[in-house]
């Protein structure tokens, strides 16, 4: 899973979930049960090619998201600073 954020104007962000369509992975079923307990979704949902590889995007306005980022970084297995 990566995770990244991107500034679409000024104080407006994005965070978008990338995931490996090709097979479940620990990260996204982790993502998806952690989502749905805390009564969250996607803005959008789709696949997007990137280089060579596709992947399952999970797109979120940063205000949404911004007081789970911790959790799904650790899921994603980001270094918490």
């Amino acid at each position: 899973m990566l995770m990244q954020t991107y500034e679409v104007a000024p104080n407006q962000r994005r965070v978008v979930l990338l995931f490996d369509p090709s097979g479940a992975s620990r990260e996204q079923g982790e993502v998806d049960a952690y989502l749905k307990a805390h009564d969250l979704s996607p803005k959008r949902q789709y696949t997007e090619t990137r280089g060579d590889r596709e992947y399952m995007v999970y797109y979120f306005g940063h205000c949404y998201i911004e007081d789970h980022l911790v959790k799904l970084g650790i899921i994603a297995g980001l270094p918490m600073h």
